[in-house]
Parts: structure tokens; C-alpha cells; sequence
């Protein structure tokens, strides 16, 4: 008979994503997750197999729970220029600010370990699809409203875009002066608002 579970796995989960956000995997210890956790190896290891497998659970939690409330004003059904401005002006305004230090997870993994792990790689890309997708969901719906022309370039644009964000991210982890995102954010919403019909 196994022991009985003495913690909650989403608490525990929680607990390691946070983490893991932080301080990246590589410089994440097994003694770090468990004294974070609250935990012992056995229970990390009976539940997720090793620090790989929580890795990849973490990363998990970080696409399904935090993403919807960063860039979820993309995928809104009536989401158009305006959602966009949102969104990528909230992180321009945040670059270079207290708190924005752990930068995006999922940045994170893509620049430390992506390279090297099937898995980790295949969660960058799942995310790069959801950010271009927003991106583009926003502007088909600018285009069928008529706030957009009607030959604007979608596709070519949700990628523009998300690629902006996602240096965007990588700099605000860097910690660099906040003005370097904070214009490229700012440029690209000054360039889409030109296309915007009055």
C-alpha cells in the first residue's frame, strides 16, 4: 500500500511554478523545490517523476492559468485594434518597473533550455501559436469590421506582432532600461494605427 498523500498537488504544482519562473530550471535545485514545495524528494519524484517532469508541469500550469489573463483580450470574440494596443501597451508601460523581474515563463525556458529539450520546445511553440493566433484573431475581426483594409496582411502581422512581444518579454527579464520595450511596443501600435481606417 502506497503512503497517503500528506500535500495538495495544485498547491505543490503552484508552488513550483512560481519557482521555477524565478530563478529558471537549471539554477532551480531539487533541495530548492522541496523546501519551497514543503515536500520531500520521495513525494516530488512519486508525483512527477523527476525535475523534469514537474519542469514540464509548471510550464503547463503557466500556459493554461497565467497566459488567458496576459493576453487574453486576443482571443475575446470581438477582440479588434484596440485589444491589441491593450496588451502590448500593458507590458510596455510595465517594462523596467518593480515586479516584472521574473519576466515570461515561457520566454524564459525558450532562451535557457528549449534548445536542448524536445519537450520544453514543443511548449514554446504551443505558446508562439496562441500569441500569434490572438494576434491574428484581432486583426481578421479589424478587417471584417472595416477598421482594417480589407488587403491587410494578417498573417504577416500576428507574426510581427507576437515576435515584438516576445523580445519585449526577453528584455524586461534582461532588466534593461525599460525604454528600450517600452518604444518598441510603442512603434509597433503607432505603425498598426496607421493602417486603421478613419
Amino acid at each position: 500500500m502506497g503512503r497517503p498523500k500528506t500535500y495538495d498537488r495544485d498547491d505543490i504544482l503552484e508552488r513550483a511554478m512560481q519557482l521555477f519562473w524565478r530563478k529558471g530550471y537549471e539554477a532551480t535545485s531539487t533541495s530548492d523545490l522541496e523546501a519551497h514545495m514543503g515536500v520531500n524528494r520521495y513525494s516530488l519524484y512519486a508525483e512527477f517523476t523527476s525535475k523534469h517532469g514537474l519542469y514540464q508541469a509548471a510550464l503547463e500550469r503557466y500556459v493554461t492559468r497565467e497566459v488567458p489573463h496576459f493576453i487574453g483580450e486576443l482571443h475575446a470574440p470581438d477582440a479588434r485594434i484596440a485589444a491589441i494596443t491593450t496588451v502590448i501597451g500593458r507590458f510596455a508601460a510595465a517594462a523596467g518597473k518593480p515586479g516584472t523581474e521574473r519576466g515570461c515563463m515561457i520566454c524564459n525556458a525558450a532562451t535557457e533550455t528549449a534548445t536542448d529539450d524536445v519537450d520544453t520546445r514543443l511548449w514554446v511553440q504551443r505558446y508562439v501559436t496562441t500569441l500569434e493566433g490572438g494576434f491574428r484573431h484581432a486583426l481578421d475581426n479589424a478587417v471584417r469590421s472595416g477598421e482594417l483594409p480589407g488587403d491587410f496582411d494578417t498573417v504577416a502581422w500576428s507574426r510581427k506582432l507576437a515576435t515584438t512581444l516576445l523580445g519585449m518579454f526577453v528584455l524586461i527579464r534582461s532588466q534593461l532600461d525599460g525604454a528600450v520595450a517600452r518604444a518598441a511596443g510603442e512603434l509597433a501600435i503607432r505603425e498598426l494605427r496607421a493602417h486603421v481606417r478613419t
